[in-house]
């Protein structure tokens, strides 16, 4: 395949996932598009033999991201400090349990800088997170 046959295939690939977690997030009413999804995207599907494109990594980071930055909200509020605070704690963990996916932080700063509940990890964070993984595995599985 030459390369611009293979980068319309990853671009495709791209479309699809947004335009399929976009689409349940409409039809749920669960607001499931976050901006890191685009940068998870073109990971997955263009660099995938990244350490960052595992899908341990993006689950994993994406989880870890959000419950430091919900935590650091509710203990904190939103502040500079806790910000920061929440980054480095999400990065310290995410090294330490082999999981580092680098646009997963950017959920750790919207969960403190809007004040994010609880199910902030879980919709849109997890559940976009797994959809974009499991897309991403089945399409590049196909289109190798």
């Amino acid at each position: 395949m030459n390369r611009f046959a293979k980068y319309a295939v990853e671009s495709t690939g791209v479309f699809i996932a947004i335009l399929l977690v976009s689409l349940v997030g409409d039809f749920t009413q669960t607001g499931l598009m976050i901006a890191p999804f685009g940068a998870t995207c073109v990971i997955l599907f263009s660099l995938r033999s990244s350490h960052f494109a595992r899908m341990r990594n993006v689950v994993g980071s994406y989880t870890v991201c959000s419950l430091a930055g919900v935590a650091s909200y509710h203990i904190m509020e939103n502040t500079s400090w806790s910000i920061a605070f929440a980054v480095g704690i999400a990065v310290f963990i995410m090294l330490i349990a082999d999981i580092v996916h680098p646009p997963a932080c950017a959920v750790t700063i919207i969960a403190v800088t809007t004040g994010a509940d609880w199910l902030y990890i879980i919709f849109p964070v997890l559940s976009g997170a797994l959809m974009i993984s499991v897309i991403a595995t089945i399409y590049t599985r196909k289109f190798k």
